[in-house]
């Protein structure tokens, strides 16, 4: 999420920066009284990097260890109304760190972020590559079978075939929607569509 986002041959922002300003976007224009929730993985900030056991303070810097990144997503906000302003500042803070690990973050976001939500719910997941964790989220997708869940899968991916793959399986599974970048007002529809 580090690497600038090469778009039609001209280099624009970072693909977090990116990420950021989608999801600023969406959540200017969801209603209020839909739940939205914000859960990192590859990401944090600066409050929550100097928990990780592989932080090194004096060089403010993560020294990267499979098994502590492989674990490492939080909810920053949960799953509740009237929450766009905690995600808008919580996005503010974020920074790309660590390894990306789609399964352990996908679990965490089902069995534990959507446990109390009742009717259709919608993930979107962001991401820059597959899962570097040894994990399969397609798989534990497919294994879900929850027909009022559906999975937005939105690609930062440019070159690496296999890893566009391995995303579009997780919006295939998760009977949703793929995307290779996406513009908020196309994302928006088929959000709505989705939930219905």
């Amino acid at each position: 999420m580090k690497e600038k986002l090469n778009s039609a041959g001209q280099i624009k922002q970072t693909k977090i920066e990116f990420a950021k300003a989608l999801i600023s976007s969406i959540l200017s224009r969801i209603p209020s009284d839909v739940k939205c929730g914000l859960r990192e993985y590859g990401l944090t900030t600066s409050t929550e990097m100097a928990k990780r056991p592989n932080y090194d303070g004096l060089n403010d810097r993560m020294y990267f260890n499979p098994l502590v990144d492989c674990r490492m997503t939080a909810l920053l906000v949960p799953v509740v109304t009237k929450s766009r302003k905690e995600i808008s500042g919580a996005l503010q803070y974020l920074k790309p760190v660590g390894m990306s690990p789609l399964e352990f973050t996908l679990r965490k976001a089902c069995e534990e972020d959507l446990t109390d939500i009742a009717g259709r719910s919608v993930i979107m997941l962001i991401s820059d590559g597959a899962d570097t964790c040894g994990g399969d989220p397609a798989r534990f997708i497919k294994s879900l079978n929850n027909p009022n869940l559906s999975f937005v899968v939105i690609s930062l991916v440019e070159r690496d075939r296999s890893a566009r793959k391995a995303l579009s399986s997780i919006a295939q599974y998760g009977r949703g929607k793929y995307y290779d970048g996406v513009s908020p007002d196309t994302l928006l529809e088929d959000l709505k569509a989705l939930q219905k």
